[in-house]
């Protein structure tokens, strides 16, 4: 019983702190899904595939950004290169495997494109938005 109630105790807690992003990922993998298939449809794959290029460039942008910040060696950048398997883009890196630092730098590597993503929106908005919109965006921010 000891052992019993801290391993419960601790899966709820998982459950709790991972469980809303992780049903978020899903709903997201199940949307985008949906819409890739209906835009297919609608406007065509190739047109659907090349409206998506900008996107593709800030997201693989930002990956390389982030293996050079964590001091990893990129080796090859493809922003936009659509291929029969569905690979829009990638980078290419490689990192010391005893280096702590580029060790934890995969983290956020792996999430640079949320963070890229959402400064490339913040800049836009801020360049094209009128200033009243963006006011209160900033107010958040600072």
């Amino acid at each position: 019983m000891f052992i019993i109630k801290p391993i419960l105790t601790t899966l709820i807690q998982l459950l709790l702190v991972l469980g809303p992003a992780l049903g978020l990922g899903l709903v997201m993998h199940f949307l985008s899904g949906r819409i890739r298939r209906w835009a297919g449809v609608l406007i065509g794959h190739k047109t659907y595939i090349y409206l998506t290029a900008p996107g593709t460039m800030v997201h693989e942008a930002s990956h390389a950004l982030f293996a050079l910040i964590f001091l990893h060696k990129v080796t090859k950048v493809v922003l936009f290169s659509p291929t029969a398997d569905g690979t829009l883009g990638y980078v290419n890196h490689a990192y010391d495997r005893r280096s702590l630092y580029q060790r934890a730098g995969n983290f956020f590597i792996g999430s640079a494109p949320i963070w890229g993503g959402c400064a490339v929106i913040a800049l836009c908005g801020w360049l094209l938005l009128p200033p009243a919109m963006m006011a209160p965006i900033i107010a958040i921010i600072t």
